[in-house]
């Protein structure tokens, strides 16, 4: 019985270090989209000191998101999210130092897609773990 109780333990620690890993990351795109969208508000207003330090943060999540890429587990997916985030990286280099807000529209609606990408597949590994049989 210790067994089965340990392997529950496991599992159920497993899944909530998913969950939280998920939820972590899709707060990670929801600043980064925030953010983007204030610093395309302060550069439209004339207020570019603030949009500077706006699109800091913005750059710094993409940045940590490329970071934590894992390109053991997944290389070919880790390949194409890092082609994307170096993308958006130059694009907000290019933002910062032109205040261009209308080249940050492509940054928000690529992260926005992420996230909705992300949020999709989450809640499709949370059904398909809804569906596994308990151990006893």
């Amino acid at each position: 019985m210790e067994t089965a109780t340990n392997t529950e333990r496991m599992h159920a620690d497993a899944k909530t270090g998913a969950m939280c890993s998920g939820g972590i990351l899709i707060a990670l795109y929801n600043a980064a989209i925030r953010f983007a969208q204030d610093g395309r508000d302060q550069i439209t207003a004339g207020d570019t000191r603030t949009a500077g330090v706006t699109l800091g943060r913005v750059y710094s999540i993409i940045a940590e998101l490329a970071a934590s890429l894992d390109h053991d587990k997944a290389p070919e997916l880790c390949d194409n999210l890092e082609k994307i985030y170096s993308s958006m990286l130059e694009g907000l280099i290019a933002a910062d130092a032109k205040m261009d807000a209308n080249r940050l529209n492509s940054i928000i609606t690529s992260l926005r897609d992420l996230r909705n990408t992300w949020a999709q597949a989450l809640a499709q590994v949370a059904a398909d773990e809804a569906q596994i049989p308990a151990i006893a």
